[in-house]
């Protein structure tokens, strides 16, 4: 499969990759959430989202710029999607933004566990 990023690793593109989509997953479930529930302001499951979306956008961007605390940035964004993908579970609207948040999960572990390497 050809990288998006061909300047990049591999794994380091994939990752760049899965953050990104991760990033539009959870986004487009979040506008969701709040078009068809407008009182679920300060829910759990709308922080998680909230979360997720931040972590992902500043986790490609620091792996896109070889920021020297991208590992960093991708132990924690694992921790976001993880956190996501829990509260997501078991709902069907939101069963898609799970698998994207687990996969996305996955890369920044390997990533991070790969940085120093």
């Amino acid at each position: 499969m050809a990288s998006s990023f061909p300047n990049y690793p591999e794994a380091m593109s994939g990752c760049i990759d899965a953050c990104q989509k991760c990033h539009h997953s959870c986004l487009e479930a979040a506008q969701r959430l709040l078009e068809s529930q407008p009182n679920i302001s300060g829910s759990k499951l709308l922080s998680a989202l909230t979360h997720c979306i931040g972590m992902t956008r500043l986790t490609a961007e620091m792996l896109l710029t070889d920021s020297s605390a991208h590992a960093e940035a991708c132990e924690l964004c694992k921790k976001a999607c993880l956190d996501c993908a829990e509260l997501c579970k078991g709902n069907p609207d939101l069963e898609a933004c799970m698998k994207v948040c687990l996969e996305c999960a996955h890369c920044c572990q390997f990533e991070a566990d790969h940085a120093s390497v």
